[in-house]
């Protein structure tokens, strides 16, 4: 019998919209127990979005598969009880409040970890859980801003582009708390010990920039500036590697990426261009906005469809630039099943593939519908000991929420 790769492995997920819910998709996705803990009547907020499909967003249908539910107020005295009884059997909590949030409510870290020594704890946020800037409220495009990221995409007027995907709720958010809970339970199951993970989704946003740091930010010597650079091989990391990396627009109005970034490249590019008819390769003393504008106006020449025809068997570093409706007609993301059963109109509750495959295939489990608000409220509350009798009263004055009453299930 094959077993998931996180079989046995219990997440309170405490997070709402897209950071948290996208790092306990990844972890449910691997075989965890993921129990999503949610305020009752409304839940977590994403919920609400359009499109829809069977009564919740799609959004959250993709984001919140193998997961369950549980409704609890943790404002009510019973609410927090439940909390903390629930955070005794846990082996990680995911927090996506601001910092100090669940502290005060008397369910946070401190009093999760007096219930067991090995629980491992991921707060992400959007600066980090201290700073000047802790308590700030944010998003996506303001961690991107304040990172400097947001700075190196923009159009061709030199303004910032907001992009529409969250790269820092998702990478700096979702993964980067993922691969903090991953290591922290390894430490955990070593030592005994759990470990407090501190994911800021501006941190993460920082240390994706390395290569523009090198370049533009942090002082250093340059070939062909008084440095010595004897030791460099022709063609590799010399100033002008990135010159053709772009967006060009073709001939039709569609657009290609190209990013030749080692010699070898740059030549068959300039190859295949020049044995196109389209151009000329520029002087290597022509500088930067010389080459640009060369490859620009070759690659304006021809439809997309030419240039894939010429790229994709070539070793160039090409590829088109898709809109979303091109997606399901792609070899590639076909053959692999990435868009699951998003694309079926009459799927309820649609799914994504996971992006992380293992062999054997048992390390990830097959997609069950996302969950309806507190609809796990009964079992969850049952397998942290509770009696139906202390249910029932916990429903009846809101400190839980979400469920049929255990009577009403029996009949």
């Amino acid at each position: 019998m094959t077993i998931p790769a996180l079989d046995g492995i219990r997440v309170l997920d405490m997070t709402r919209l897209l950071p948290g819910p996208y790092a306990t998709w990844l972890l449910a996705g691997m075989g965890a127990d993921v129990v999503k803990v949610e305020q009752p009547g409304r839940g977590d907020y994403i919920r609400e979005n359009w499109p829809r499909r069977g009564g919740m967003s799609t959004v959250f249908h993709l984001y919140n598969q193998n997961k369950r539910s549980v409704a609890i107020d943790l404002k009510h005295p019973e609410g927090s009880t439940a909390f903390l009884d629930l955070a005794g059997s846990a082996d990680v909590v995911i927090d996506g409040n601001r910092p100090g949030v669940l502290d005060r409510l008397g369910c946070g870290w401190d009093a999760c970890r007096r219930r067991t020594r090995a629980l491992v704890w991921c707060a992400i946020s959007g600066f980090g859980q201290e700073g000047p800037y802790a308590g700030r409220a944010g998003h996506d495009i303001n961690y991107l801003s304040l990172s400097g990221a947001l700075g190196a995409m923009r159009d061709t007027r030199g303004a910032p582009i907001a992009p529409r995907v969250t790269i820092a709720d998702m990478a700096g958010g979702g993964l980067m708390g993922a691969v903090g809970v991953l290591a922290a339970l390894v430490g955990a199951r070593a030592s005994g010990e759990g470990r407090f993970v501190d994911v800021s989704m501006t941190d993460s946003m920082v240390s994706l920039q390395g290569l523009r740091f090198a370049e533009e930010l942090f002082p250093g010597e340059q070939p062909g500036a008084g440095a010595d650079d004897r030791h460099l091989v022709e063609g590799e990391r010399l100033p002008g590697n990135d010159w053709e990396l772009g967006v060009y627009e073709t001939a039709d109005g569609q657009f290609i990426s190209l990013d030749p970034y080692e010699q070898r490249f740059k030549d068959e590019l300039w190859k295949l261009v020049e044995d196109e008819g389209c151009g000329e390769r520029p002087p290597p003393d022509a500088g930067r906005l010389a080459v640009r504008r060369a490859l620009a106006d070759a690659i304006a020449r021809r439809p997309r469809s030419r240039w894939e025809a010429l790229f994709s068997t070539s070793e160039v570093c090409f590829a088109p630039v898709y809109d979303l409706q091109e997606l399901p007609t792609d070899p590639n993301i076909c053959q692999r099943g990435l868009l699951g059963t998003g694309m079926d109109a009459t799927d309820p509750s649609p799914s994504m593939a996971m992006p992380i495959r293992f062999s054997p295939t048992a390390g990830v489990v097959d997609p069950l519908p996302a969950p309806r608000l507190g609809e796990h409220t009964l079992t969850v509350m049952r397998g942290a000991g509770w009696s139906d009798e202390r249910i029932e009263a916990a429903l009846a004055v809101g400190a839980l929420g979400g469920a049929v009453s255990t009577s009403e299930e029996v009949r």
